[in-house]
Protein backbone atom coordinates (compact mmCIF):
# COMPACT_ATOMS: atom_id res chain seq x y z
CA UNK A 1 0.00 0.00 0.00
CA UNK A 2 1.70 3.83 -1.14
CA UNK A 3 1.93 6.20 1.70
CA UNK A 4 1.49 9.66 0.77
CA UNK A 5 2.25 11.95 3.02
CA UNK A 6 3.11 15.89 3.21
CA UNK A 7 4.53 17.25 5.82
CA UNK A 8 4.04 20.80 6.59
CA UNK A 9 7.20 22.87 8.70
CA UNK A 10 9.16 20.43 10.00
CA UNK A 11 12.10 21.03 11.64
CA UNK A 12 15.17 18.76 10.35
CA UNK A 13 16.86 17.62 12.95
CA UNK A 14 19.25 14.84 10.93
CA UNK A 15 22.78 15.89 11.32
CA UNK A 16 23.71 13.57 8.47
CA UNK A 17 21.12 15.99 6.11
CA UNK A 18 21.78 18.91 4.06
CA UNK A 19 18.84 20.78 5.24
CA UNK A 20 19.89 20.32 8.89
CA UNK A 21 18.19 23.00 11.33
CA UNK A 22 16.24 24.05 8.40
CA UNK A 23 11.97 24.36 8.32
CA UNK A 24 10.88 22.51 5.10
CA UNK A 25 7.68 20.85 4.00
CA UNK A 26 8.45 17.35 3.09
CA UNK A 27 6.58 14.96 0.33
CA UNK A 28 6.80 11.25 0.80
CA UNK A 29 5.29 8.81 -1.44
CA UNK A 30 5.33 5.13 -1.84
CA UNK A 31 7.74 5.26 1.24
CA UNK A 32 10.36 7.30 -0.26
CA UNK A 33 11.40 10.99 0.29
CA UNK A 34 10.36 12.40 -3.04
CA UNK A 35 10.59 16.66 -2.16
CA UNK A 36 12.20 18.74 0.00
CA UNK A 37 11.28 22.53 -0.69
CA UNK A 38 10.47 25.83 1.48
CA UNK A 39 7.05 25.83 0.27
CA UNK A 40 5.22 22.54 -1.10
CA UNK A 41 1.57 22.64 -2.33
CA UNK A 42 -0.67 19.65 -2.84
CA UNK A 43 -4.21 19.45 -4.50
CA UNK A 44 -4.11 15.86 -4.46
CA UNK A 45 -6.85 14.14 -2.21
CA UNK A 46 -4.93 11.46 -1.92
CA UNK A 47 -2.07 12.69 0.24
CA UNK A 48 -2.15 13.13 4.12
CA UNK A 49 -1.23 16.41 5.23
CA UNK A 50 0.56 16.93 8.58
CA UNK A 51 1.19 20.13 10.47
CA UNK A 52 4.50 20.07 11.78
CA UNK A 53 4.80 23.42 12.82
CA UNK A 54 6.94 23.36 15.84
CA UNK A 55 7.99 19.70 15.48
CA UNK A 56 10.93 17.53 14.12
CA UNK A 57 11.95 15.04 11.92
CA UNK A 58 15.48 12.77 12.66
CA UNK A 59 16.39 9.51 10.99
CA UNK A 60 14.33 6.67 12.65
CA UNK A 61 15.94 5.86 16.26
CA UNK A 62 17.52 2.37 17.19
CA UNK A 63 17.84 0.75 20.73
CA UNK A 64 20.56 -1.14 21.29
CA UNK A 65 19.21 -3.04 23.57
CA UNK A 66 15.56 -4.23 25.02
CA UNK A 67 14.09 -7.51 26.90
CA UNK A 68 11.08 -8.44 24.96
CA UNK A 69 10.84 -12.16 26.71
CA UNK A 70 9.53 -14.02 24.00
CA UNK A 71 9.47 -16.80 23.91
CA UNK A 72 9.52 -18.09 27.67
CA UNK A 73 8.53 -15.21 29.46
CA UNK A 74 5.41 -13.35 27.00
CA UNK A 75 3.32 -13.09 30.72
CA UNK A 76 6.03 -10.03 30.76
CA UNK A 77 6.51 -8.97 27.48
CA UNK A 78 5.98 -10.34 23.28
CA UNK A 79 7.60 -9.25 20.58
CA UNK A 80 4.85 -7.53 19.49
CA UNK A 81 3.64 -5.46 22.51
CA UNK A 82 7.41 -4.71 23.05
CA UNK A 83 7.34 -3.25 19.40
CA UNK A 84 4.22 -1.23 19.99
CA UNK A 85 6.20 0.17 23.00
CA UNK A 86 9.16 1.10 20.93
CA UNK A 87 7.15 2.70 18.10
CA UNK A 88 5.51 4.94 20.33
CA UNK A 89 8.98 5.49 22.01
CA UNK A 90 10.03 6.96 18.79
CA UNK A 91 12.38 3.96 17.81
CA UNK A 92 12.13 2.40 14.53
CA UNK A 93 14.57 -0.51 15.32
CA UNK A 94 14.97 -2.50 18.20
CA UNK A 95 17.94 -5.11 18.94
CA UNK A 96 16.67 -7.94 20.79
CA UNK A 97 18.36 -9.11 23.49
CA UNK A 98 19.03 -13.14 23.83
CA UNK A 99 18.46 -13.56 27.15
CA UNK A 100 15.07 -15.69 26.85
CA UNK A 101 13.83 -19.37 27.04
CA UNK A 102 15.44 -20.69 25.22
CA UNK A 103 18.85 -18.52 24.81
CA UNK A 104 18.71 -17.04 21.17
CA UNK A 105 22.12 -19.17 20.21
CA UNK A 106 21.03 -20.90 16.73
CA UNK A 107 19.56 -19.59 13.68
CA UNK A 108 15.86 -21.01 14.69
CA UNK A 109 15.68 -18.75 17.59
CA UNK A 110 16.55 -15.60 15.50
CA UNK A 111 14.27 -16.88 12.77
CA UNK A 112 11.35 -16.79 15.31
CA UNK A 113 11.82 -13.02 16.39
CA UNK A 114 12.04 -12.17 12.61
CA UNK A 115 8.73 -14.35 11.79
CA UNK A 116 7.14 -12.42 14.62
CA UNK A 117 8.21 -9.10 14.06
CA UNK A 118 8.00 -8.82 9.95
CA UNK A 119 4.84 -6.91 9.85
CA UNK A 120 5.75 -4.11 12.61
CA UNK A 121 6.75 -0.82 12.10
CA UNK A 122 9.56 -1.23 14.50
CA UNK A 123 12.07 -3.10 12.61
CA UNK A 124 13.42 -6.08 15.14
CA UNK A 125 17.11 -6.77 15.14
CA UNK A 126 17.46 -10.01 17.16
CA UNK A 127 21.15 -10.13 19.05
CA UNK A 128 22.77 -13.75 19.51
CA UNK A 129 23.79 -15.13 22.15
CA UNK A 130 28.01 -14.96 22.50
CA UNK A 131 28.00 -19.22 24.03
CA UNK A 132 25.85 -21.73 23.83
CA UNK A 133 22.44 -21.46 26.23
CA UNK A 134 24.68 -17.65 27.46
CA UNK A 135 26.70 -20.28 29.83
CA UNK A 136 29.57 -19.27 28.72
CA UNK A 137 31.41 -22.59 28.24
CA UNK A 138 31.24 -23.25 23.94
CA UNK A 139 30.65 -20.59 21.13
CA UNK A 140 26.81 -20.48 19.69
CA UNK A 141 26.28 -20.79 16.38
CA UNK A 142 27.43 -17.50 15.66
CA UNK A 143 27.69 -18.37 11.52
CA UNK A 144 24.12 -19.63 11.01
CA UNK A 145 22.80 -16.95 12.89
CA UNK A 146 24.85 -14.14 11.20
CA UNK A 147 23.64 -15.64 8.00
CA UNK A 148 19.96 -15.10 9.68
CA UNK A 149 21.01 -11.14 9.52
CA UNK A 150 22.25 -11.19 12.95
CA UNK A 151 25.19 -8.63 13.40
CA UNK A 152 25.29 -7.96 17.06
CA UNK A 153 26.45 -10.74 19.66
CA UNK A 154 25.85 -10.45 23.39
CA UNK A 155 25.33 -13.11 26.71
CA UNK A 156 23.21 -10.24 28.11
CA UNK A 157 23.73 -9.53 32.07
CA UNK A 158 26.11 -12.65 32.10
CA UNK A 159 29.91 -12.42 32.24
CA UNK A 160 31.74 -13.93 29.38
CA UNK A 161 35.40 -15.25 30.36
CA UNK A 162 38.66 -14.44 29.17
CA UNK A 163 38.95 -17.41 26.97
CA UNK A 164 35.37 -16.99 25.18
CA UNK A 165 35.66 -13.04 24.56
CA UNK A 166 38.95 -13.51 22.71
CA UNK A 167 37.93 -16.46 20.70
CA UNK A 168 34.12 -14.63 19.84
CA UNK A 169 36.10 -11.38 18.96
CA UNK A 170 38.59 -13.51 16.65
CA UNK A 171 35.43 -15.33 15.00
CA UNK A 172 33.41 -11.98 14.65
CA UNK A 173 36.02 -11.11 12.36
CA UNK A 174 35.23 -13.50 10.03
CA UNK A 175 31.17 -12.26 9.74
CA UNK A 176 31.89 -8.11 10.09
CA UNK A 177 30.06 -8.84 13.66
CA UNK A 178 30.28 -7.05 16.50
CA UNK A 179 30.71 -8.20 20.22
CA UNK A 180 28.70 -6.97 23.02
CA UNK A 181 30.34 -6.93 26.38
CA UNK A 182 29.12 -6.06 29.95
CA UNK A 183 31.81 -5.26 31.74
CA UNK A 184 31.20 -6.55 35.38
CA UNK A 185 33.47 -9.05 37.05
CA UNK A 186 31.05 -11.60 38.62
CA UNK A 187 33.30 -12.34 41.66
CA UNK A 188 33.27 -8.62 42.47
CA UNK A 189 29.87 -8.06 41.69
CA UNK A 190 28.15 -10.72 42.77
CA UNK A 191 24.70 -11.01 44.82
CA UNK A 192 25.18 -7.10 44.63
CA UNK A 193 22.56 -4.78 44.61
CA UNK A 194 23.18 -1.23 45.26
CA UNK A 195 26.31 1.28 44.52
CA UNK A 196 29.11 0.29 47.44
CA UNK A 197 29.31 3.72 49.11
CA UNK A 198 26.28 6.23 49.86
CA UNK A 199 23.88 3.76 49.01
CA UNK A 200 25.18 0.47 50.84
CA UNK A 201 25.85 2.56 54.06
CA UNK A 202 22.84 3.52 53.84
CA UNK A 203 20.65 0.83 53.12
CA UNK A 204 22.75 -1.71 54.48
CA UNK A 205 22.35 -3.88 50.81
CA UNK A 206 25.24 -4.92 49.65
CA UNK A 207 27.35 -3.07 47.02
CA UNK A 208 28.93 -2.94 43.85
CA UNK A 209 32.15 -1.56 43.38
CA UNK A 210 33.03 0.80 40.54
CA UNK A 211 36.40 -1.39 40.23
CA UNK A 212 34.48 -4.17 38.94
CA UNK A 213 33.55 -2.28 35.71
CA UNK A 214 36.72 -0.97 35.21
CA UNK A 215 38.67 -4.22 36.26
CA UNK A 216 36.39 -5.79 33.44
CA UNK A 217 36.91 -2.71 30.67
CA UNK A 218 40.71 -3.41 31.18
CA UNK A 219 39.81 -6.95 30.44
CA UNK A 220 37.87 -6.26 27.28
CA UNK A 221 40.22 -3.49 26.44
CA UNK A 222 43.14 -6.11 26.16
CA UNK A 223 41.51 -9.05 24.28
CA UNK A 224 40.30 -5.84 21.81
CA UNK A 225 43.99 -5.27 21.62
CA UNK A 226 45.05 -8.36 21.19
CA UNK A 227 42.47 -9.82 18.56
CA UNK A 228 41.95 -6.54 16.50
CA UNK A 229 38.07 -7.28 16.73
CA UNK A 230 34.98 -5.32 16.94
CA UNK A 231 33.62 -4.47 20.57
CA UNK A 232 30.75 -2.73 22.29
CA UNK A 233 30.53 -2.25 25.56
CA UNK A 234 27.31 -1.47 27.10
CA UNK A 235 25.99 0.07 30.54
CA UNK A 236 28.70 1.69 31.35
CA UNK A 237 28.54 3.47 34.14
CA UNK A 238 31.48 4.85 35.89
CA UNK A 239 33.96 7.97 35.50
CA UNK A 240 36.63 5.83 35.63
CA UNK A 241 35.01 3.41 32.81
CA UNK A 242 34.55 6.67 30.78
CA UNK A 243 37.80 7.74 31.32
CA UNK A 244 39.08 4.13 30.17
CA UNK A 245 37.39 3.92 26.97
CA UNK A 246 38.28 7.91 25.70
CA UNK A 247 42.25 6.42 26.20
CA UNK A 248 41.40 3.47 24.20
CA UNK A 249 39.39 5.37 21.73
CA UNK A 250 42.13 8.00 21.16
CA UNK A 251 44.55 4.90 20.74
CA UNK A 252 42.33 3.64 17.55
CA UNK A 253 40.54 0.68 19.23
CA UNK A 254 37.47 -0.92 17.27
CA UNK A 255 35.37 0.53 19.96
CA UNK A 256 31.74 1.85 20.76
CA UNK A 257 30.01 2.68 23.90
CA UNK A 258 26.56 2.91 25.39
CA UNK A 259 25.29 3.96 28.59
CA UNK A 260 21.40 2.95 30.21
CA UNK A 261 19.57 6.15 30.08
CA UNK A 262 18.61 5.53 33.92
CA UNK A 263 22.52 5.94 34.92
CA UNK A 264 21.98 9.20 32.96
CA UNK A 265 19.86 10.32 34.36
CA UNK A 266 19.71 9.44 38.08
CA UNK A 267 22.58 8.89 41.21
CA UNK A 268 22.57 6.31 43.81
CA UNK A 269 20.83 8.61 46.08
CA UNK A 270 17.28 7.05 44.73
CA UNK A 271 17.52 4.04 45.92
CA UNK A 272 17.08 5.45 49.53
CA UNK A 273 13.61 4.99 49.77
CA UNK A 274 13.74 1.69 48.72
CA UNK A 275 11.85 2.05 45.46
CA UNK A 276 12.47 -0.88 43.21
CA UNK A 277 12.18 0.64 39.57
CA UNK A 278 15.25 1.88 40.53
CA UNK A 279 17.42 -0.82 41.04
CA UNK A 280 18.90 -2.00 37.89
CA UNK A 281 21.81 -3.20 36.38
CA UNK A 282 23.96 -1.49 36.83
CA UNK A 283 23.46 0.08 39.97
CA UNK A 284 23.02 4.16 40.01
CA UNK A 285 26.53 5.26 40.81
CA UNK A 286 27.71 8.79 42.29
CA UNK A 287 26.53 12.09 41.33
CA UNK A 288 30.30 12.67 40.30
CA UNK A 289 29.61 9.15 38.05
CA UNK A 290 26.34 10.60 36.39
CA UNK A 291 28.00 13.88 35.22
CA UNK A 292 30.53 11.97 33.38
CA UNK A 293 28.13 9.87 31.33
CA UNK A 294 26.38 13.26 30.31
CA UNK A 295 30.32 14.79 29.59
CA UNK A 296 31.32 11.64 27.84
CA UNK A 297 28.61 11.55 25.54
CA UNK A 298 29.19 15.23 24.98
CA UNK A 299 32.81 14.83 23.68
CA UNK A 300 31.41 11.45 21.49
CA UNK A 301 33.31 8.92 23.83
CA UNK A 302 29.89 7.25 24.55
CA UNK A 303 28.10 6.57 21.36
CA UNK A 304 24.74 5.36 22.20
CA UNK A 305 22.07 6.05 24.84
CA UNK A 306 20.28 2.54 25.67
CA UNK A 307 16.85 2.27 27.16
CA UNK A 308 17.67 -1.36 28.99
CA UNK A 309 13.99 -1.71 28.78
CA UNK A 310 13.40 -4.79 30.73
CA UNK A 311 9.65 -5.86 32.10
CA UNK A 312 8.66 -7.35 35.28
CA UNK A 313 5.17 -7.90 36.24
CA UNK A 314 4.20 -6.33 39.53
CA UNK A 315 4.65 -9.02 41.99
CA UNK A 316 8.54 -9.24 41.24
CA UNK A 317 8.09 -5.51 41.67
CA UNK A 318 6.04 -5.11 44.73
CA UNK A 319 8.47 -6.60 46.80
CA UNK A 320 11.01 -5.57 49.26
CA UNK A 321 14.25 -4.35 47.86
CA UNK A 322 16.68 -7.07 47.64
CA UNK A 323 14.12 -9.44 46.88
CA UNK A 324 12.79 -7.36 43.35
CA UNK A 325 13.87 -8.02 40.30
CA UNK A 326 16.66 -5.60 38.60
CA UNK A 327 15.33 -3.33 35.23
CA UNK A 328 12.24 -1.37 34.49
CA UNK A 329 10.80 -0.53 31.18
CA UNK A 330 11.95 2.24 28.98
CA UNK A 331 11.34 2.26 25.62
CA UNK A 332 8.06 4.74 25.71
CA UNK A 333 10.36 7.26 27.95
CA UNK A 334 13.58 7.17 26.97
CA UNK A 335 13.67 10.29 24.82
CA UNK A 336 10.98 12.38 26.87
CA UNK A 337 12.91 11.41 30.03
CA UNK A 338 16.23 12.64 28.98
CA UNK A 339 14.46 15.40 27.02
CA UNK A 340 13.30 16.71 30.51
CA UNK A 341 16.18 16.46 32.45
CA UNK A 342 18.74 17.91 29.81
CA UNK A 343 15.99 19.92 27.35
CA UNK A 344 19.43 21.89 25.96
CA UNK A 345 21.04 18.76 24.69
CA UNK A 346 18.19 16.94 22.70
CA UNK A 347 20.32 17.35 19.29
CA UNK A 348 23.08 15.19 21.46
CA UNK A 349 20.08 12.11 22.07
CA UNK A 350 19.12 12.61 18.43
CA UNK A 351 22.53 12.07 17.37
CA UNK A 352 23.36 9.26 20.32
CA UNK A 353 20.11 6.84 18.77
CA UNK A 354 20.05 7.57 15.28
CA UNK A 355 23.20 7.58 13.37
CA UNK A 356 25.48 6.79 16.01
CA UNK A 357 23.18 3.78 17.01
CA UNK A 358 22.53 2.37 13.48
CA UNK A 359 26.62 2.73 12.76
CA UNK A 360 26.89 0.45 15.90
CA UNK A 361 24.04 -1.45 14.94
CA UNK A 362 25.00 -1.76 10.89
CA UNK A 363 21.93 -0.52 10.49
CA UNK A 364 21.88 1.45 6.81
CA UNK A 365 21.47 5.33 7.55
CA UNK A 366 18.55 7.17 5.61
CA UNK A 367 19.07 10.80 6.11
CA UNK A 368 16.48 12.95 5.42
CA UNK A 369 17.43 13.86 1.52
CA UNK A 370 15.59 13.33 -1.38
CA UNK A 371 15.29 9.70 -2.92
CA UNK A 372 16.01 8.21 0.23
CA UNK A 373 13.60 5.31 1.76
CA UNK A 374 11.37 7.01 4.67
CA UNK A 375 12.83 5.61 8.09
CA UNK A 376 12.17 8.48 10.33
CA UNK A 377 10.84 9.95 13.82
CA UNK A 378 8.33 12.99 14.24
CA UNK A 379 8.51 14.78 17.64
CA UNK A 380 8.04 17.40 19.69
CA UNK A 381 10.48 19.14 22.09
CA UNK A 382 7.99 20.96 23.90
CA UNK A 383 4.99 18.53 24.64
CA UNK A 384 4.05 18.46 28.05
CA UNK A 385 2.36 15.18 28.66
CA UNK A 386 1.90 12.42 31.70
CA UNK A 387 2.96 8.61 31.98
CA UNK A 388 -0.54 7.45 32.94
CA UNK A 389 -0.84 3.29 33.14
CA UNK A 390 -3.54 3.81 30.11
CA UNK A 391 -0.98 5.11 27.89
CA UNK A 392 1.37 2.33 28.85
CA UNK A 393 1.48 -0.26 25.54
CA UNK A 394 3.94 -2.86 27.23
CA UNK A 395 2.18 -5.92 29.31
CA UNK A 396 4.11 -4.60 32.11
CA UNK A 397 4.20 -1.08 33.70
CA UNK A 398 7.57 -1.71 36.40
CA UNK A 399 8.57 2.45 35.53
CA UNK A 400 9.90 5.34 37.77
CA UNK A 401 7.90 7.49 35.75
CA UNK A 402 4.60 6.70 36.35
CA UNK A 403 2.15 9.25 36.49
CA UNK A 404 5.22 11.48 36.35
CA UNK A 405 4.91 14.86 33.99
CA UNK A 406 7.79 14.61 30.79
CA UNK A 407 8.50 17.28 28.39
CA UNK A 408 9.15 15.71 24.64
CA UNK A 409 6.43 13.52 23.62
CA UNK A 410 6.62 11.44 19.63
CA UNK A 411 4.48 11.94 17.16
CA UNK A 412 4.53 9.98 14.28
CA UNK A 413 7.42 7.15 13.25
CA UNK A 414 7.89 6.45 9.68
CA UNK A 415 9.68 3.50 7.77
CA UNK A 416 9.05 2.58 4.06
CA UNK A 417 5.21 2.66 3.25
CA UNK A 418 4.48 2.50 7.30
CA UNK A 419 2.84 5.01 9.29
CA UNK A 420 1.99 5.20 13.30
CA UNK A 421 1.17 8.46 14.46
CA UNK A 422 0.66 9.29 18.31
Amino acid sequence: MKMNILLKSVNISDPSSSHYNSIKDILISDGKIKSIEDNIESKNKKFKIIDCKGKHLSQGWVDLKADFCDPGNEYKETIESGLKAAAAGGYTHVCVLPSTNPFVDGKTQVEYILRKSESSLTKAHPIGSITKKGKGKELSEMYDMNLSGTRLFSDDLNEVSTGMLSRSLLYSKNINATIISLPKESSLSNQTIVNEGLASLKTGLKGDPSISEEIEIEKNLSVLQYTQGKLHLTGISTKKGVEKIKKAKTEGANLTASVNIMNVLFDENEVLNFDTNFKIIPPLRTKEDKEALLKGLKDGTIDAIDSDHRPHEQDEKDVDFQTASFGCIQLQTTFAAFNTFFPKNTALFIEAVSIKAKNTAQIKEQAIEVGNEVDATLYDPQKEWKMEKKEILSKSFNTPFLNKNLKGKVCAVFRGNKILEF
